[in-house]
């Protein structure tokens, strides 16, 4: 059974982007209900992720993501940051979600292109603004009662990112670009475990990292597709043994 750690609160921003890009989130589905053509922003925002997590994983999920960035500079200050209840990180929720999500929004996509009123553009950026803003809107509920990044676990961009990921890794894409939490020297770590208490997404960094790595030098990354690369673990690391790495760099590390 995995040890379990209570999540604790700490700060998620190191770089501008993660700090401002909810501003962003706001601009697409609060600015798209009175201009709609704002929210044609989203299938560019949609093809950038995928095809970022063909090489890097859910990287964009932890460094450019505007809802992640409002649910950690704002939701967060206000959220009770309550363990994520595991239903919503089964594979049957997930998976559910997904489809529902597809549907829904094809089915929305086909009304607003046959549509009659006003222009084409206007009603599908129209869509996009209204999805973007549900978003924010169910994130900021469960945030409220659950956890800053609940909605995270199921939103259906990061499951179809995970997927992409597979391919990526299927072909080698990942190979030269893809960078994982990587412990340089597994004998430091104190045990001391905030690296697992402070994950947005709960993963747990430790104790598998250390454990690996010594048993096996070259074993020394922490290979989970859900890992969002976001440099949380890193930054708070009072041993300061953890870092970000390509395959190729983390074997020089051995």
């Amino acid at each position: 059974m995995a040890e379990e750690f209570t999540p604790k609160k700490t700060e998620r921003s190191f770089r501008f982007i993660r700090k401002h890009g909810w501003i962003i989130a706001f601009i697409i589905g609060l600015g798209g209900q009175f201009i709609p053509e704002i929210g044609l922003l989203v299938p560019l925002v949609i093809l950038t992720l995928l095809g970022m997590s063909l090489f890097k994983g859910m990287y964009w999920c932890g460094n450019f993501c505007f809802h992640g960035s409002f649910f950690d500079q704002l939701v967060m200050k206000i959220s009770p940051h309550k363990k994520v209840p595991d239903i919503f990180k089964s594979k049957t929720f997930v998976g559910l979600i997904l489809i529902l999500f597809i549907l829904n929004f094809s089915r929305q996509l086909y009304f607003a292109i046959t549509g009659d009123t006003g222009t084409v553009l206007a009603r599908v950026g129209s869509v996009m603004a209204n999805t973007y803003l549900v978003v924010i809107l169910i994130g900021l509920f469960l945030g409220i009662v659950i956890n800053s990044r609940t909605w995270c676990h199921f939103c259906p961009m990061g499951t179809m990112e995970k997927f992409m990921y597979k391919i990526g890794k299927k072909t080698e894409l990942t190979k030269n670009y893809d960078q994982k939490v990587t412990i340089t020297e597994p004998e430091d770590c104190i045990e001391c475990g905030l690296c697992s208490q402070v994950c947005p997404f709960e993963l747990r960094p430790y104790p598998t990292l250390k454990e690996n790595a010594l048993a096996d030098s070259s074993n020394n990354q922490y290979d989970e597709e859900r890992c969002i690369r976001c440099r949380v673990c890193i930054e708070n690391c009072p041993a300061d043994v953890l870092t970000l790495a390509t395959e190729d760099e983390a074997k020089k590390l051995n």
